[in-house]
């Protein structure tokens, strides 16, 4: 992460790897391979009025030719992750590809306004079937603290759309008063 503290001026990128190794204990033959990243430019437009752009993939990969990985091991979207209008757990598979445009303002000395679309999806292996009318958009709206960028208090307002495919209508919406982690 390129950008300084607050108050800094926050224009800047920053570049997130992760990688996480997970195996059966009940079976030698059964492992995995979690890992993504996200890249994310921040404009600060004016007295930390900043606009985001960040792009995420995320994958889960077998490392022995039978294993068999866990729904729970796989990539999950929504709750504190990409795509913050959904509860956690609604959009679960192998793969994901998430765009997030952030608008984030100053309302008070140690609160910021923040809105937030994105869009994306959940895919098979290696994005299997990826295509623009398979995506789905999330919106939130809400307050955050003022801190590490990585751990703040929220509170949001946030729905989720059906694919493009199936007419993006409006079918999750979540109200959140807790913590995030990451962009």
């Amino acid at each position: 992460d390129t950008r300084e503290a607050r108050p800094a001026n926050q224009t800047g990128v920053r570049l997130e790897l992760e990688a996480e190794h997970g195996s059966n204990v009940r079976s030698s033959t059964s492992n995995w391979l979690r890992y993504g990243g996200s890249v994310g430019g921040f404009y600060d437009i004016k007295n930390n009025r900043t606009v985001s752009l960040s792009v995420t993939t995320l994958f889960v990969d077998p490392i022995s030719r039978d294993a068999r990985i866990p729904f729970t091991e796989q990539i999950i979207l929504g709750g504190s992750g990409p795509m913050r209008g959904y509860l956690y757990g609604r959009l679960t598979d192998r793969s994901a590809a998430i765009a997030t445009l952030k608008y984030r303002w100053p309302i008070w000395a140690f609160l910021d306004g923040t809105l937030q679309v994105a869009t994306g999806n959940v895919f098979g292996p290696q994005l299997e079937n990826w295509k623009p009318s398979l995506l789905r958009l999330s919106g939130a709206i809400g307050i955050e603290s003022i801190g590490a960028a990585d751990h703040t208090f929220e509170l949001l307002v946030g729905a989720g759309s059906e694919t493009f495919e199936q007419g993006g209508s409006v079918d999750a919406f979540r109200l959140l008063f807790g913590t995030n982690r990451g962009f």
